[in-house]
C-alpha cells in the first residue's frame, strides 16, 4: 500500500508531500508510531499536497498506516485550538477534495478515519455530535483534546 500511494504522490508531481512522522500546530502534536511490521506514510496536506493558491479548506495532514493486508488505514488530522467546529470543516472538505479521493483510490480498500486534535479546553459535546458528523460524512471521527505542549500518537487508535 506504501509503495503505491508513494507512486500516486510521484505521478501527480508531489512527491516531495512526504514528511517524518510528527506534526505539530499550536503547541499540539500528532505522530504516528508503526508497530515493527507494520508501514506507514504521512503526507503535508497545506501548501503540499494541496496548494494555497486553490483558496481552499484542508486539514493539515495525512497518515497512511498498513499493519497488515487486511489492516489498511488513512487517517485525515487537523490539530486546532479551541475551534472544533472549524476542524470539523476541514476535515470535511479534504476528505472531498480531487487530490485525496485520487490518492484514496490507488489504495482501496482502507478504513478512514477523521482526527481532530483539539485543546483540553473546548467543548467536544457541541453540535455536531461526532456520530451525526459521522452520518453525514460517512468517515469514522475521534475528536481528542489533549494538553498544550502534549503529542498524541495515532498507535492508540489502532489498539482499541
Amino acid at each position: 500500500m506504501i509503495a503505491a500511494i508513494r507512486q500516486k504522490l510521484c505521478e501527480m508531481g508531489k512527491s516531495g508531500c512526504e514528511k517524518e512522522f510528527h506534526c505539530q500546530e499550536q503547541g499540539r502534536g500528532v505522530t504516528l508510531t508503526p508497530s515493527p511490521r507494520g508501514a506507514a506514510l504521512k503526507i503535508k496536506i497545506d501548501d503540499c499536497l494541496i496548494d494555497n493558491q486553490e483558496h481552499v479548506l484542508k486539514c493539515d495532514c495525512l497518515y497512511f498506516y498498513q499493519r497488515s493486508q487486511s489492516k489498511r488505514y488513512v487517517f485525515l488530522v487537523e490539530l486546532k485550538g479551541n475551534n472544533r467546529h472549524h476542524a470539523l470543516a476541514q476535515l470535511a472538505a479534504t476528505k472531498n477534495h480531487s487530490k485525496y479521493i485520487e490518492l484514496l483510490n490507488t489504495v482501496i480498500p482502507i478504513k478512514q478515519i477523521a482526527i481532530a486534535i483539539v485543546s483540553e479546553k473546548t467543548k467536544t459535546t457541541n453540535r455536531p455530535s461526532d456520530e451525526d458528523w459521522e452520518n453525514e460524512h460517512n468517515i469514522r471521527l475521534k475528536t481528542i483534546p489533549i494538553e498544550r505542549d502534549t503529542t498524541y500518537d495515532l498507535k492508540e487508535l489502532l489498539s482499541k
